[in-house]
């Protein structure tokens, strides 16, 4: 229900609203006559407003300067928007801002333009031209000395720039000047025409055309022109100090410039003499003509309305227009931006003229449009001269309708009639006390008859003649009458919906109540499909919709709510146009119900349009528009200009950043497949969708590729998102975006990224690992051979030894005991005794070398002291016999020297054996033994004082042989030093192990 109070009117109230009324009458006409505003007539600009950055090197929800010289969309949907003190760019979500590039002042922004590739070229006050490329600012040219204001790219692959020196060409090496073409003349403003240029004049330069070949085709000095618009009909306009100015576009096509007068409605509103700054056409056949200290214009269907700061548009001095891809017009202005999100729709209220901003209902008659309001009538002339003024001051007007060619309305419990050739007012009917109009419902006409809706039943007017319809006592807020004009249907807050048969005959109407329906929720208006179907709306739960049965029983057939996309359940109106669209006005805004064959289509405008405010009554004019009557005042909506959908929305990556190194930000789409460290496994992704209608409402929807859950989040009006602790592997992190229309991305933006796992966990460590294990296994097993190897050596050597040595001493004693034996036998006692003796020595023998050989595989024999042990253990008996004294001489940290056995065993018999032959041969009375370590050698020298011999005299015994052989076994080298009469000195030197 409308939020109005419904009250008695009183005299002294009607004079003081006469009194109010007066007074704006002469606020308005004097507004007229400052403003200078002809045939404009004035409507407010609903749009978005956006404030000041005053931080302007940080990036956030604010743009950089208030005053905005140039705006443009690149292909992904960003905005940039070019102010006095450097760039903003804005993707609905965030502005990021650049006044500076290094030490260098980027300044005033004249002009920004997208190259092939992506990068966006900006064209600066301080002589300087600048490079955007993938979220980063750098100078391109920086000793370039001349302003250029405006890029185009020619047919014929040159990019152009006009600047205050003349036409250049921008190429690789920097601007250089079209001689040809007025070189050192100013020109703000340069647009392509087929294959020809024109270019707009500044100071005394005429505007000229020229062609490929850079010749003038033609030129006219017409004074300054700040900017130029190339429409879609046959008009070229231009934007002069001087006003507004109309070039023939089709001899301008064929380089002639040839001047048209402007229309009527343009030159009766003053533009052909105001400041115009700068002119547009949008996608909806709408010239916006922006000027300085006079607001900003539209005009469309030679109609001209103003925006000014006297009907709310703060705006005064509009520096520059844009309309981007989702049809959203930009006006940049010296105090900031302003946003249209709706171009489709004229918005009227009290600033603009009406007698109030609270409108029931709206009706047209007489190329006028009257609105009841809930202080009077107001009257839209849409004529020539477009302009508001007051019918009646009527106080609490619930609707207007027409009734035999003449102006109806409603208060509370009046009926009024007016005579708008006469001029003349009176009040046909006044209801019983109690009874009062409903508000905001339109009478409903019958065969003969319109009928009234009242809160304790139906009155039905027939003329001037009144009368309650029988069996209908409820408070009805809507009532219908079927196609084959036999049903009634009535919905009531109270007793849901009903449906009587209907019969108007000739000064009488029969109604019989056939069925009830209650409804959850308070019934407020109804509506008959093209198919038939009745739809009810309710102020709780939505629309509810009903199939009817030939004999009016009423079968539920659906429901349709906000969470199926309506603006809200609370439905005040509801309308049928003439096209069979349902129009639904409710708390929060409108929608339209396009039904098709198989479904139907709910457009939300306060979804798709930003258009947000309570509807009470929706009504078609003659001429196809829909008006919408609401708490904020009048909206027409315009049939003519189809409401435009945009494309599937666009996501783009703004930002990631990884863990470990919060510096590290890599740059969508710089980067390909990035590598990181398994420490950097937390990442934040940071994304917005540049769409501008109702930017904040953009959902978006993530996965990750690769990890556990790939399925696609629930959508979220969140714009980033953090994954922490991210497994090793390799992931592609994708987001969409998705629009209020219910439009997802077509094809979501991706970041691929490879986190490494720890070099225990790669796959080379595991080969390597499986390597060294399977070696280690290897080298156990070989060692473990080589072992036995070695046991077995040992077992053949003292096997051999054991054969050699013990076996060949043993089989001796036995030939020798065999020989003794038979000397005895045969009485040679004497022989037999030589016999023995010798077997006595053998067997000592024996057990040398039997001792020998235990000794040498004993483990606990290993180190040196315990071969110098057995040594001295050995021969020092011998030596004290025999007067000889022997000497050793060793460090005590060799005492603990290990050897190996082999080692031990070869040293120990080559010892041996230079000690027998000194003991044996040398004939001295000394003997020194000497060891010692010297690199990393193990040297030993054994020295007697005998009579030596002379070396290459003496004849080798199996003993020196055997010296050497050892030697060499065990890696060393044996030196004999001697000669007769000096003694002898053999010198030993073999590695440690």
């Amino acid at each position: 229900m409308p939020p109005y109070s419904c009250h008695a009117v009183t005299p002294g109230k009607i004079q003081y609203q006469n009194l109010v009324l007066m007074i704006r009458c002469i606020c308005l006409a004097a507004v007229c006559i400052f403003s200078g505003l002809g045939a404009a007539y004035s409507q407010s600009l609903n749009g978005t407003a956006y404030t000041l950055n005053a931080d302007q090197l940080s990036s956030n929800n604010n743009f950089i300067s208030q005053n905005v010289r140039v705006i443009r969309q690149n292909r992904d949907g960003l905005l940039f928007f070019g102010t006095r003190s450097g760039l903003s760019i804005y993707d609905g979500y965030k502005f990021v801002n650049f006044s500076k590039t290094g030490a260098l002042n980027i300044g005033r922004i004249n002009d920004v333009y997208e190259m092939a590739d992506g990068s966006m070229l900006i064209a600066t006050d301080n002589k300087a031209i600048f490079k955007y490329d993938k979220g980063r600012i750098h100078p391109l040219y920086t000793k370039n000395q001349h302003t250029l204001a405006n890029f185009q790219m020619a047919p014929w692959g040159k990019l152009l720039a006009a600047s205050r020196e003349g036409i250049y060409e921008v190429l690789p090496g920097g601007p250089r000047a079209v001689e040809s073409l007025l070189p050192g003349k100013r020109f703000f403003d340069l647009e392509l025409l087929g294959n020809k240029f024109i270019a707009a004049c500044g100071d005394n330069t005429p505007i000229i055309i020229f062609n490929s070949k850079y010749q003038v085709v033609d030129s006219l000095s017409i004074g300054t022109v700040y900017d130029m618009e190339i429409g879609n009909g046959n008009d070229i306009w231009l934007a002069t100090p001087e006003g507004l100015k109309l070039m023939d576009k089709s001899a301008a096509s064929k380089g002639k410039i040839i001047l048209k007068p402007l229309p009527a409605e343009l030159k009766a509103a003053g533009l052909d003499t105001k400041v115009i700054t700068t002119v547009r056409t949008d996608s909806y056949q709408n010239l916006w003509i922006g000027t300085i200290y006079e607001g900003l214009y539209k005009f469309h269907d030679n109609k001209l309305a103003v925006f000014n700061k006297f009907n709310g548009f703060a705006y005064d001095r509009v520096i520059c227009l844009y309309e981007d891809k989702e049809y959203n017009i930009w006006i940049g202005t010296d105090a900031g931006i302003f946003k249209v999100s709706n171009p489709v729709f004229d918005f009227f209220n009290r600033k603009n003229g009406l007698i109030s901003s609270i409108t029931c209902s709206a009706i047209s008659l007489n190329n006028k449009t009257y609105i009841a309001t809930n202080m009077g009538v107001s009257v839209l002339d849409e004529r020539a001269i477009t302009k508001f003024s007051t019918l009646t001051a009527t106080e609490d007007c619930m609707s207007t309708d027409t009734m035999q060619g003449k102006l109806m309305f409603t208060n509370t419990n009046q009926l009024h009639l007016v005579d708008l050739s006469l001029k003349k007012e009176q009040v046909i009917y006044t209801l019983p006390d109690g009874v009062t109009f409903n508000p905001a419902t339109r009478p409903v006409p019958g065969d003969r008859n319109k009928f009234f809706l009242t809160n304790k039943g139906i009155l039905a007017g027939y003329g001037t003649k009144f009368s309650y319809l029988p069996a209908v006592n409820d408070d009805v807020r809507a009532m219908l009458i079927d196609k084959k004009r036999q049903l009634l249907f009535t919905a009531d807050h109270q007793a849901g919906l009903k449906v009587y048969s209907y019969r108007d005959s000739v000064g009488k109407l029969y109604v019989k109540p056939l069925y009830k329906t209650v409804l959850p929720s308070y019934a407020q208006s109804l509506v008959l499909s093209s198919k038939g179907e009745l739809w009810a709306g309710t102020l709780k739960n939505g629309i509810s919709k009903f199939s009817v049965t030939g004999d009016g029983k009423l079968n539920p057939a659906g429901k349709y709510d906000y969470n199926s996309g309506l603006s809200s359940n609370i439905i005040y109106c509801m309308y049928k146009d003439s096209h069979q669209n349902i129009w639904v006005g409710t708390d929060a805004g409108v929608d339209k119900l396009c039904s098709t064959n198989k479904h139907t289509v709910i457009q939300n405008f306060y979804k798709l349009y930003n258009f947000q405010q309570e509807v009470y009554s929706i009504y078609e004019s003659p001429d196809g528009n829909v008006w919408l009557s609401g708490f904020d005042g009048l909206v027409k909506v315009y049939h003519s200009r189809q409401l435009k959908r945009p494309g599937s929305p666009n996501v783009l990556l703004n930002m990631v950043r990884v863990s470990g190194n919060t510096d590290t930000v890599y740059n969508y789409p710089d980067s390909k497949r990035i590598k990181l460290s398994y420490t950097d496994n937390t990442l934040s992704f940071e994304y917005a969708s540049p769409g501008f209608r109702k930017e904040r409402s953009r959902l978006y929807s993530f996965r990750l590729l690769g990890s556990n859950d790939t399925a696609w989040s629930t959508p979220s009006l969140k714009n980033s998102v953090i994954f922490a602790q991210v497994k090793p592997g390799r992931y592609a992190f994708q987001v969409k975006a998705g629009d209020a229309d219910g439009q997802w991305s077509v094809k979501p933006a991706v970041f691929y990224f490879i986190i490494r796992p720890p070099f225990w966990l790669t796959t080379w460590f595991f080969v390597l690992s499986a390597a060294v294990f399977f070696m280690v296994i290897y080298g156990i097993y070989r060692y473990r051979i080589n072992q036995i190897q070695k046991v077995m050596l040992i077992r053949n050597r003292i096997s051999r030894d054991l054969h050699d040595d013990v076996g060949a001493t043993l089989s001796s004693i036995k030939i020798l005991t065999e020989v003794a034996r038979k000397k005895l036998i045969n009485n040679q006692a004497e022989e037999s005794v030589n016999l023995l003796e010798k077997i006595g020595h053998q067997s000592v023998e024996m057990i040398d070398q039997m001792g020998d050989i235990i000794w040498s595989v004993n483990p606990s024999n290993d180190s040196l002291d315990r071969l110098i042990e057995r040594i001295q253990n050995q021969f020092n008996s011998l030596c004290i016999a025999r007067g000889i004294v022997l000497s050793i001489e060793m460090r005590d940290a060799l005492q603990v020297q290990k050897l190996r056995m082999e080692h031990r065993k070869h040293l120990y018999l080559i010892i041996k054996e230079s000690l027998n032959n000194a003991l044996k041969y040398a004939g001295g009375n000394a003997i020194i033994m000497r060891i010692w370590v010297e690199a990393s050698k193990l040297s030993i020298s054994i020295k007697d004082n005998g009579q030596g011999f002379n070396k290459n005299d003496a004849n080798c015994g199996n003993g020196l042989r055997n010296m050497r052989d050892r030697v060499k076994l065990i890696g060393g080298v044996l030196d004999i030093c001697s000669a007769n009469g000096e003694g002898t000195e053999i010198k030993i030197k073999c590695p440690l192990t």
